[in-house]
């Protein structure tokens, strides 16, 4: 672990150590990270949440951890809990089990887990990936509220390495090959989310004098995209980082999504809608100017990443970019056509995959969990053109 790892695992340890000492029928802690922002309900709401959980378990029964806000990679049982939202837009949360999920920038914790927690020391990894771990083998359980009521803005930290051990190897792999792009050239990050690639990324390229390459954020949903370029002009990185508000896809056209508890909304689950959100193909965006010359592209945009780049063909045969991307075959698909199970692809099914066009599979990036266990999110590099 880094020094700043070290340092945030000590700190969620000692939390632990202080509300362990609490009686089981003390109220939890809420514990949150210094870059994490809150929904505008998230105190009222949080409220709701804990008094429900609490109805349905004994004090000793607890231990478990209520996430206001994670990534999840796996979830578990596919039955959920709803609780009232009390925002003044109303609705509905849902709670559902996770069996992996990553970040620990958010969440409550009970008397009755912490002591668990204290039984499985030391901590051998960054707080989350420990945290993870358990929760994989069943010590803890884990609650993940749907939609998140918070989110960590790691645009903040300017730290382009942050995440997991697999994400810290694959993004210093990243940044040197940017660094060695050609002047003027640019970088792609499809399926953008909140900026939390894009623009850390820009700013490690600012600190390191490569103020000429340009990081094009490309994402669907303009609450996002919003929020990028808020993060961008804190960060001192708005001339470096150009925000588009579109899906990519093989079509030019407006598509919607099936709304599901699970998120994601994957190539299968979009339908052509006159008022559905806008997509662009690549080819028409260079030729409208919109994107110059690209040296390297991230693509996370669940199942999509084979539409996204069949358009763009001509830009791929011009420009010759480095692609990295997110290959994960979807297992398990529900009646709205959502994926609600997927599993990390292979080389063979990249190939297969990806064979019209024409891209030579170079590197594959498997990430591998303390007891060898393989993360289900597996990047794949691609570069190379036959």
């Amino acid at each position: 672990m880094s020094a700043g790892e070290r340092g945030c695992s000590m700190s969620h340890l000692l939390l632990w150590a202080q509300i362990s000492a609490l009686a089981d029928d003390q109220p939890p802690v809420l514990v949150l990270e210094d870059d994490v922002e809150l929904a505008d309900d998230a105190g009222h709401s949080c409220a709701a949440l804990i008094h429900a959980v609490q109805a349905a378990l004994a004090p000793e029964r607890r231990q478990l951890l209520l996430y206001l806000g994670a990534d999840v990679a796996a979830w578990g049982s596919p039955d959920v809990s709803r609780v009232p939202r009390c925002g003044s837009g109303g609705g509905q949360l849902l709670l559902r089990e996770a069996r992996y999920v990553w970040c620990a920038s958010s969440y409550v914790i009970w008397p009755a887990a912490a002591r668990v927690l204290l039984r499985h020391l030391p901590v051998s990894g960054p707080a989350d990936v420990h945290l993870s771990r358990l929760i994989w083998l069943r010590s803890v359980s884990a609650l993940v509220v749907v939609p998140n009521l918070a989110k960590q803005s790691v645009c903040r930290t300017g730290e382009f390495g942050h995440g997991p051990d697999w994400q810290r190897a694959q993004k210093a792999a990243t940044l040197r090959h940017v660094l060695q792009l050609p002047e003027g050239s640019g970088v792609i990050d499809c399926g953008a989310h909140i900026g939390d690639y894009g623009v850390p990324l820009a700013l490690a390229l600012q600190r390191c004098g490569r103020r000429d390459l340009t990081v094009y954020c490309i994402e669907p949903a303009a609450d996002k995209c919003q929020f990028i370029r808020r993060m961008a002009w804190a960060n001192g990185v708005e001339d470096s980082v150009r925000v588009i508000s579109v899906g990519l896809s093989s079509q030019d056209g407006r598509f919607v999504s099936h709304e599901d508890s699970t998120g994601g909304s994957g190539a299968s689950q979009w339908r052509p809608a006159a008022r559905g959100s806008l997509f662009r193909r690549l080819d028409t965006m260079c030729a409208e100017g919109v994107i110059g010359e690209v040296g390297f592209m991230w693509l996370d945009c669940e199942f999509m990443e084979k539409q996204a780049l069949l358009g763009g063909i001509k830009l791929l045969r011009r420009c010759r970019p480095t692609i990295v991307l997110e290959f994960t075959i979807p297992r398990r698909v529900n009646s709205l056509g959502v994926v609600t199970h997927s599993r990390a692809g292979t080389v063979r099914e990249l190939r297969a995959e990806f064979e019209e066009l024409r891209l030579r599979v170079d590197d594959f990036y498997a990430a591998r969990f303390h007891d060898d266990w393989l993360i289900r999110f597996a990047p794949l590099g691609l570069s190379g053109y036959l």
